[in-house]
């Protein structure tokens, strides 16, 4: 909105401070509306149109402007808009009790016309950013409850197709007890299962203070293996895994198993060269636990390992076997390290590829 839209309400009992007022402020094309007698303005005040700015004298006759500043202030639909106090008083006290009445600035009558004009367009300015604010805050407050909304609907449909699936194949199971498919319906009663527990933790991040459980790291560990077991035979690669029984991390075991190793582990794979080792260990130190993921590949340089950690880039690349990514994984991996407290570090390997190093705090 330009000053030529913005409308100024003066009372003060002197016309020739309206005089003064106006002459300041005659290259800014304000609309300004002034009022002699504080009664006669409180009378109109339901009948003129809304303002932008209320400018009040302090040491009027009939009501002086720090009454009739609560008495506005008191108003629901002018409590939001700006009083300043155009005076000739300067004293601390008196200042002291223009802000605690609702002021947002204390002007001299004194004050030069430049000072004057500037003061009443950076109030103006930041009136105008506060009500844009506001209106971002409602608007993204309706989106986020629309998503609520939204999420509730896809947790509650994929909670009944896994349960159906779930069903089906503790069926298979029983049926098929010696069947030559056993293997493949046993894996994918298991990762049912891993899906139940990743809609119930992501469930439980809407929870206004949801309750952090440890989970053990050689667990997640094995249930990495399984779940890569036939990705990394496809580029006939080899995982070797170390971890004390244990050591525990403070992050629910969904989420680093499917979240923060499934991630890194992919990318692992992704750059090794086919035949090649990648090595996840686990150590303790003072401070908490660090899981390491090495691979084979051919490293990282600075320039692109400050474009994955860039918190506003997606970066991806084509894999040794030109396997092709989003760059989202790693995203998603960083946003439940920080969330559960953890850090992330990306380093060159002593002997090749490069390493993953993820602190989880005790």
């Amino acid at each position: 909105m330009t000053s030529s839209h913005k409308r100024i309400v003066l009372v003060d009992d002197m016309t020739t401070n309206h005089l003064i007022f106006k002459s300041h402020l005659k290259n800014c094309h304000y609309h300004i509306e002034a009022f002699k007698e504080p009664l006669l303005f409180l009378k109109e005040l339901e009948q003129i149109p809304t303002p932008d700015l209320f400018v009040f004298d302090i040491e009027m006759p009939e009501l002086d402007g720090l009454e009739l500043a609560k008495i506005v202030k008191e108003k629901s639909h002018f409590k939001n808009i700006p009083i300043i106090f155009f005076t000739s008083l300067d004293d601390e006290e008196m200042m002291t009790r223009a802000y605690h009445s609702g002021a947002v600035e204390f002007i001299s009558k004194s004050m030069k016309g430049t000072e004057l004009r500037l003061r009443i367009e950076n109030i103006l300015h930041l009136e105008e950013l506060k009500k844009k604010t506001f209106t971002l805050n409602e608007e993204l407050t309706k989106k986020l409850k629309i998503n609520q909304i939204l999420f509730r609907v896809l947790f509650h449909d994929l909670a009944n197709l896994i349960s159906i699936i779930d069903a089906n194949t503790t069926l298979a199971q029983a049926i098929l007890e010696n069947h030559p498919a056993m293997k493949r319906i046993e894996k994918t009663a298991k990762s049912v299962h891993n899906l139940k527990e990743i809609l119930t933790s992501i469930r439980s991040l809407t929870d206004a203070s949801p309750e952090v459980q440890s989970c053990s790291v050689l667990d997640s560990f094995q249930i990495i293996e399984f779940l890569f077991t036939e990705r990394l035979n496809q580029k006939k690669l080899k995982l070797e895994y170390v971890c004390d029984e244990h050591l525990r991390v403070n992050i629910p075991k969904s989420f680093l198993v499917h979240q923060v190793l499934a991630n890194f582990l992919t990318n692992a794979i992704k750059f090794s060269p086919e035949g090649s080792l990648i090595k996840l260990w686990a150590q303790k130190d003072q401070s908490g636990v660090i899981i390491n993921i090495n691979d084979a590949g051919p490293g990282i340089s600075e320039e692109v390992k400050e474009k994955i950690l860039s918190e506003d880039q997606f970066y991806t690349t084509e894999g040794t076997q030109h396997e092709k990514g989003t760059g989202s994984g790693i995203k998603i991996a960083q946003f439940f390290i920080q969330k559960y407290h953890g850090s992330l570090e990306i380093q060159k390997g002593e002997i090749q590829g490069t390493v993953i190093k993820i602190r989880f705090n005790d």
